[in-house]
């Protein structure tokens, strides 16, 4: 996913020292996402630079099949969560028996998404289907290369 780095947070320091943090992204479509970078993968050099971002998410509350295309990505706020996730299914990159991990389409780019199937006994994604995520309560910086230098 394409986005500019805007701010980096600490959120974990001892004796001055920060451990972990989380970034703050805005994707082309305008949101600003905060982002868990436990790796501490960013620094301040990369602050209003345009990244290319590999993103986890994780402890999706809810999963909905949708007969519609609609993109949407509305970011929690104030965690490293988004409310609302809406998209096409891309790949479905892991089916073991405990869950799925798949690519979601969010418009501005993809998100790797994990769903523990007893959280979503119903749920069966198919490539290229759309799909609606409620109340994911993690996301993860994977990964993270500079467009622009």
């Amino acid at each position: 996913m394409k986005a500019t780095l805007v701010d980096i947070q600490p959120v974990s320091t001892y004796q001055g020292k920060v451990y972990t943090q989380d970034i703050f992204l805005k994707v082309a479509s305008g949101t600003e996402l905060r982002v868990s970078d436990a790796n501490m993968y960013c620094d301040d050099s990369l602050i209003d630079r345009k990244v290319d971002v590999k993103l986890k998410a994780s402890d999706v509350e809810k999963v909905n099949e949708i007969n519609y295309e609609e993109y949407r990505l509305t970011p929690h706020g104030k965690t490293c969560g988004i409310t609302i996730l809406r998209g096409k299914i891309s790949n479905i990159y892991e089916n073991t028996a405990k869950k799925y991990v798949i690519g979601i389409d969010v418009g501005c780019g993809l998100i790797c998404c994990h769903i523990f199937k007893n959280d979503a006994p119903n749920f069966s994604p198919e490539a290229n289907s759309w799909v609606e995520l409620k109340k994911i309560m993690n996301v993860y910086l994977k990964d993270v290369e500079v467009l622009e230098k």
